[in-house]
């Protein structure tokens, strides 16, 4: 018995039991007592045996349930939709929150094509994703509008892979997601977005009519101001003229000197107005430069009389540093403008110098057979200019220091008027100062060549 039982002992609690109901013996009565008391306790072990086996199965059993109830819980109840198509297109597998968004039952939606659900405009996107999708095999997403079962078109995105199911088949497995509220933001950005740049359109418009408004009203303005200094320069030329005359027939030496000094304020007020007369004629676009011969020889022998003068009565030494081949050449162009260039220049370096030196320089910078590029540099030992203020020299009406104006004299228009007939001759001007070493004012000029015959 004991032989039989351990032979047993490799084989499951079942097949252990049915073999020990065929070793029963068919007359139970001529079993000895000790052999009934073994069977039987064999059989009590085999009983628990069993027991303990459909216990551990319910348990088994009881926790598949649970995991296949919340697989489908999250499955069903995911905040986006979750589809399995087959290669043809029809849906094989769909969960709660897709039926939900398309209006219909779950099992309406089974065994229907996708493209039942597809907007008719979008439909041509829907098969080229679907064919990028099935050709890369890589995980592809889309934007584009389903229809709920009442007809209702909505916006949503695909987040979709290739996958093989368990016979080997191609299915796509989708991610489902209403974007409806997304779509409408941006649509309302845009919106948003169009009607700001309608508005900065209006704007606009609005101040480029304004701005011409106003650059009219400024170049009327220009327009008067050049007028009246013109009407002003008339008498002015009378009065200068009749000083002049009483000067050569006075002989009473303080009659003489009061009409000198009057000279010298007719003089300056005349250098006012032929500033203004300048300046308003720029502003009103009425400006233009003149286009004849000269020589740059004229021009520097007049500087060189007059600007020696006013040195020599400051005790300032006027220096004249002029390359040979700057007065080699006839040239075409304003000579008049270029020479009230470099007399503002070096008249300035004059009043803001109380000792040592101004120089004028000229080279020629570049040349060709057709024309030529002079640069003129105007250097002082005068108080110099912080740079800081070296941006303010060229704007209209500015000086370095408002008590300049006081103490030198000046009224801004100068060094304006000096940079808009340089840029007017296509050139540039500029500054190199430091306090307490002077200034080198510094401009370009080109000029075209009139011929050879002048300039022998």
């Amino acid at each position: 018995m004991e032989n039989k039982a351990a032979s047993r002992s490799g084989l499951t609690l079942r097949q252990r039991a049915e073999a020990s109901l065929r070793e029963w013996p068919e007359d139970f009565e001529a079993l000895s007592p000790k052999s009934t008391r073994q069977m039987l306790h064999d059989l009590r072990v085999h009983q628990a045996e069993l027991e303990m086996q459909n216990e551990e199965l319910r348990l088994t059993q009881a926790a598949l349930d649970g995991a296949r109830a919340r697989y489908f819980d999250f499955y069903d109840l995911a905040p986006v939709g979750y589809l399995t198509l087959s290669g043809q297109g029809l849906i094989l597998q769909a969960n709660l929150t897709t039926a939900t968004l398309l209006g219909w039952t779950r099992d309406a939606l089974v065994k229907q094509p996708v493209s039942r659900f597809l907007f008719k405009e979008d439909q041509e996107i829907f098969y080229r994703y679907h064919q990028q999708l099935v050709e890369t095999n890589q995980q592809q997403a889309c934007d584009f509008r389903l229809l709920k079962a009442d007809g209702t078109p909505f916006w949503a995105r695909l987040e979709a892979i290739a996958v093989q199911d368990e016979s080997g088949a191609r299915t796509l497995r989708i991610v489902l997601q209403d974007i409806g509220a997304r779509k409408q933001t941006e649509a309302d950005l845009e919106k948003h977005r169009q009607h700001l740049e309608q508005l900065v359109e209006d704007r606009t418009a609005s101040l480029s009519i304004a701005k011409e408004a106003a650059e009219a009203a400024n170049r009327a303005k220009s327009m008067f101001l050049a007028n009246i200094s013109h009407e002003l320069r008339t008498p002015m030329n009378g009065i200068m003229g009749m000083t002049r005359a009483a000067l050569h027939r006075v002989t009473d030496p303080k009659t003489s000197e009061l009409l000198g000094k009057a000279m010298v304020s007719a003089n300056h007020l005349l250098l006012l107005l032929d500033n203004l007369i300048d300046i308003s004629s720029m502003e009103a676009e009425r400006f233009t430069l003149e286009r004849d011969t000269f020589k740059m020889e004229t021009i520097l022998d007049k500087l060189r009389t007059h600007i020696g003068q006013e040195a020599e009565v400051k005790g300032v030494h006027f220096n004249l540093d002029i390359a040979p081949e700057v007065t080699g050449h006839a040239l075409l162009g304003d000579a008049v403008r270029l020479g009230q260039v470099l007399t503002t220049l070096t008249e300035n370096a004059i009043k803001f110098t109380n000792e040592g030196s101004v120089t004028l320089r000229a080279q020629v910078d570049e040349e060709t057979s057709a024309d030529i590029r002079l640069h003129f540099e105007v250097q002082d030992t005068g108080i110099g200019i912080a740079t800081d203020d070296q941006c303010r020299l060229f704007t209209l009406f500015e000086q370095v220091d408002g008590s300049m104006t006081r103490k030198y004299g000046g009224t801004g228009l100068g060094l304006v008027i000096c940079k808009r007939l340089v840029e007017l001759m296509g050139s540039s001007i500029g500054v190199r100062s430091q306090i307490g070493t002077g200034s080198t004012f510094w401009f370009t000029v080109r000029l075209d060549k009139a011929g050879d015959g002048l300039g022998q």
